[in-house]
């Protein structure tokens, strides 16, 4: 029936959906985990802390841009 077609099209979208997402995620985390070795490979400490809180300061702006 019209009804179990547009039910089951819009399962498959929203499966869609969410497997883009997952493989979205997964990419941020490895970049993430790949940038992380790199720097803590090849900077010292101090560098890395700035470079931390720079970065933490501007995660936390980009947020409250997105909650506002």
């Amino acid at each position: 029936t019209e009804i179990r077609k547009k039910s089951a099209e819009e399962k498959i979208k929203q499966l869609k959906n969410q497997a883009l997402k997952d493989v979205k995620n997964a990419s941020i985390k490895i970049t993430i985990e790949s940038v992380k070795n790199i720097l803590k490979n090849s900077i010292d400490k101090e560098k890395l802390d700035l470079i931390y809180k720079e970065n933490l300061d501007k995660a936390k702006t980009a947020l409250y841009k997105i909650k506002t």
